[in-house]
């Protein structure tokens, strides 16, 4: 990927300080917005699942993610323009569809890849456990609570405020960095890789079309394939038998390896060649490559980074401790 970057006229950027404090209350979130979810869930054990996971998402993703970036660019006239909120035409609409359904697949095989070297350390392999929902308006409750809530908070944060604040360095930097920032605030040992990958793809196409748009149509097909998926598999009888299976023998042993390795060779190809036909359609309309730029941390930088690093390693100990079964 090279350095491309939109036309100069997007207006005010976030400060890179922004961005980082941002990153760090999102990352806070996560452990704060437990004390709100038990204070609204309290004396209530006979509510639905559903409805938990719809309060429970609601009180991280709005007062943590959505609420602190509205704020910001409310108070900063100009800022908003550099989120890319740019129309997206029908053509990449229809290939970011095609695309992300594709990625579905491919992150699929590389977390059973990646599982495998987990489980032989002797760590513990669950997956998330979604509700099932009972008719069709629970399926579709249950899309927006788990697919196009946190897509669309996520995207702004991420490939909208982040992503502009830390471009002025180097876009291609600035993409690497967003996908490590959103990797690091999933907090899944599990899923360390996909998420890195999928914060790359995302950063990408967001860049590439030069619309936030771009991000939030593949992160919500993406979300919302897995959740019908997962929906899919937890309702089969033999659901729980399926997760205590040791995904080497599941995929018969070495050979299903080479077999899966082959499928993300051939899987990666195909969304790289498309990623590149996006890039190549992003210079034939102007796009202009930002040369990487040394721009040193400030000290508050450094202690957003820091803290949400130390929030971040929180949500990884607690992850591992529960894989060891601790």
């Amino acid at each position: 990927m090279s350095d491309l970057h939109v036309r100069a006229e997007m207006g005010a950027r976030p400060s890179r300080r922004a961005g980082l404090i941002l990153w760090c209350i999102a990352a806070a979130g996560l452990l704060l917005s437990v004390l709100p979810t038990a204070w609204l869930l309290a004396g209530r054990a006979e509510m639905d699942a559903q409805l938990r996971l719809l309060i429970a998402n609601l009180a991280y993703y709005l007062p943590f993610v959505a609420l602190p970036l509205l704020l910001y660019v409310l108070r900063r006239p100009g800022t908003g323009a550099s989120l890319r909120p740019n129309p997206i035409s029908l053509f990449n609409t229809i290939a970011i569809v095609a695309l992300a359904l594709l990625g579905v697949v491919l992150v699929n095989a590389l977390t059973v890849l990646w599982a495998i070297p987990l489980q032989a350390l002797g760590l513990e392999i669950t997956g998330s456990s979604l509700p099932i929902p009972g008719d069709s308006r629970g399926l579709a409750l249950l899309l927006f609570t788990a697919a196009v809530l946190p897509a669309v908070c996520e995207e702004f944060l991420f490939r909208g405020a982040i992503l502009a604040s830390l471009e002025p360095g180097g876009t291609r930097r600035a993409m690497v960095v967003t996908a490590v920032l959103f990797m690091m605030l999933h907090g899944s040992i599990v899923g360390m890789p996909t998420q890195f990958l999928l914060g790359l793809v995302l950063a990408a196409l967001v860049v590439y079309c030069d619309s936030i748009y771009a991000g939030l149509i593949y992160h919500t097909v993406h979300n919302a394939a897995a959740v019908i998926l997962q929906y899919l598999q937890q309702s089969q009888p033999a659901a729980e038998a399926a997760e205590s299976v040791r995904y080497l023998d599941a995929i018969g042993g070495m050979q299903g390896v080479l077999m899966l390795l082959v499928e993300i060779l051939i899987l990666g190809a195909a969304m790289l060649f498309t990623l590149r036909m996006f890039r190549m359609r992003a210079r034939l309309s102007g796009a202009v490559e930002q040369p990487r730029e040394k721009r040193p941390l400030k000290a508050l930088e450094w202690v957003a980074l820091l803290i949400g690093c130390a929030l971040a390693a929180v949500l990884y100990i607690s992850d591992l401790l529960a894989m060891l079964g601790r």
